[in-house]
């Protein structure tokens, strides 16, 4: 199982509205591990 890349995202924002710019700054990481994954592309497609 494993979580999605919709509910990773989704866990982000939580990071990011709870710990400002240090939240954001690891988010960055984190969407860029996606990205290279090709996990991101799925995302677009489905929307």
């Amino acid at each position: 199982m494993g979580a999605t890349a919709e509910e990773i995202l989704e866990a982000c924002a939580v990071a990011i509205s709870l710990g400002g710019t240090m939240g954001a700054g690891e988010t960055t990481r984190v969407v860029q591990l996606l990205e290279e994954k090709g996990l991101l592309e799925e995302l677009k497609k489905d929307s």
